[in-house]
């Protein structure tokens, strides 16, 4: 359907005519570019497509098999930056005009440097943000460091699961955009480790009756 398929045929025997032709393991592929994070597991054992606002500020920072949530690799990330520079940009697929959750598992080692800040971002500038939500387990809070950005700690201001992962899930409108960034920052150099980043579209209720011809024949709701 317009072009987004290839079609591929293995195995192709022939001859000039005299003989059969055999055809076999033939299989579709979608050329559509889907939804959803590339390696939000990290399980390739590499950084992929994760950016930096600066390289050098982020030596350190890798993907490695120290802790885990899942799998078997995670995401170290320990800037070498207190500013901006510490910035790293993880992308992620989004169809138009969608409401979508993103979710992501953190961990802090150190219990005294248990934040980070956050924003989803339509480029790779910490302002040009999209609207977004995060989950009611965290305080959203105006900080100093940076402009527009979102500082992620618990309600209580102790640790964020120190030594012991804790899901972060964002609900976000995708706009005109068919690629976002998460976009994460920290004011220390202590490691903070991630995984498992995932992306689901967020289902609109429907407005209208359930059942308003009363075809179930059943009262419903």
């Amino acid at each position: 359907e317009n072009g987004i398929y290839d079609i591929n045929i293995k195995n192709i025997i022939g001859s000039d005519g005299e003989k059969d032709f055999y055809l076999d393991d033939f299989f579709i592929k979608s050329n559509k570019i889907l939804p959803g994070f590339e390696d939000g597991g990290f399980e390739s054992g590499e950084m992929g497509n994760i950016s930096f606002k600066s390289a050098t500020s982020n030596a350190d920072t890798k993907v490695t098999t120290e802790q885990k949530n899942t799998g078997s690799y995670s995401l170290k990330y320990k800037p070498s930056a207190t500013d901006q520079n510490s910035i790293i940009f993880i992308p992620f697929n989004v169809e138009k005009n969608k409401k979508y959750e993103v979710s992501f598992f953190a961990k802090f080692t150190n219990n005294a440097y248990h934040k980070f800040y956050l924003n989803i971002l339509k480029s790779k500038s910490w302002n040009d943000s999209v609207t977004a939500e995060i989950n009611s387990d965290f305080t959203v809070a105006a900080t100093s460091w940076y402009a527009s950005t979102t500082q992620i700690t618990n309600t209580v201001g102790s640790s964020l699961g120190v030594d012991s992962w804790k899901e972060i899930k964002i609900t976000v409108n995708s706009g005109e955009n068919t690629q976002l960034f998460v976009a994460i920052g920290t004011p220390y150099t202590y490691e903070i480790f991630f995984d498992d980043f995932g992306l689901k579209l967020v289902e609109e209720p429907k407005i209208g009756f359930s059942d308003g011809g009363f075809e179930k024949g059943v009262i419903g709701d």
